[in-house]
C-alpha cells in the first residue's frame, strides 16, 4: 500500500438532508442557465422584431415609390400617321412627401445603358423620361421591334417586347434624407 494513501480514510457525503439540498441547488443551477439562454433567445427575438419596425418605419415613404418602362411614340409630324416606337421609364411617387435626386438606370439585357436624373419628383405625381434614340438601336433584331417608322397604330403593340426586355433601376432620397435603391427586380434598399 501506498505511505500517503490511507485505506481507513472514508469520505462522508454527509447525511440525507444534505443529499437532498445538494441536488436541489444543481437542480437551479441547471434551470439558471436554461433561464439565461431563454432570456437570451427572447431578447434576440425581440430586438430582431424591433429592428424590423424601425426598417418598415424608415420605409414608409420609400414603399410608395416605384418605376417601370412602357411603350412610348416619337411623332415625327403632326400632319403624318407615323411614328418610331421608343420607351419611356417612369417613377411614380405615391407617399405623400416629395422625393430627391432620382436617378434612373436602364437596364437593357443584364448591361446598363443609361442613366437618368430627376431633381425633384413631388407628392402623387409621376414623371417620365424617353430612351434617346441612339439606343434604341439596341433592339434592332428583337422579334417585334421595327426600327423604321410605323403607321402610329402599330408603334405601341411593336414596342411591347422591347418593353418587356428592359428593367430600370430607381435611387432616390427620400424627405428624411435617406437614400434607396429600388433594383430592377422591383426589390427595396437602403444604402
Amino acid at each position: 500500500m501506498h505511505p500517503i494513501i490511507d485505506s481507513n480514510i472514508d469520505i462522508t457525503w454527509g447525511d440525507y438532508p444534505s443529499r437532498i439540498n445538494l441536488i436541489f441547488t444543481l437542480m437551479a443551477a441547471v434551470a439558471a442557465i436554461y433561464a439565461g439562454y431563454q432570456a437570451k433567445r427572447i431578447l434576440d427575438i425581440e430586438m430582431k422584431r424591433d429592428r424590423d419596425i424601425d426598417l418598415l418605419r424608415r420605409q414608409d415613404q420609400a414603399n410608395f415609390v416605384s418605376g417601370w418602362t412602357r411603350p412610348a411614340l416619337v411623332v415625327f409630324s403632326n400632319m403624318t400617321n407615323f411614328c418610331r416606337p421608343a420607351i419611356e421609364a417612369c417613377v411614380q411617387n405615391n407617399s405623400g412627401q416629395c422625393i430627391y435626386d432620382v436617378k434612373i438606370s436602364w437596364w437593357i439585357s443584364d448591361d446598363v445603358e443609361l442613366k437618368s436624373f430627376i431633381d425633384l419628383i413631388p407628392p402623387n405625381e409621376e414623371r417620365c423620361r424617353t430612351m434617346p434614340g441612339v439606343l434604341l438601336e439596341k433592339f434592332v433584331g428583337i422579334e417585334g421591334y421595327s426600327e423604321s417608322t410605323v403607321d402610329t397604330g402599330q408603334a405601341e403593340e411593336e414596342c411591347l417586347t422591347v418593353c418587356d426586355s428592359t428593367r430600370l433601376e430607381i435611387c432616390f432620397t427620400d424627405s428624411k434624407n435617406q437614400k434607396w435603391r429600388r433594383d430592377k427586380s422591383g426589390n427595396l434598399e437602403l444604402i
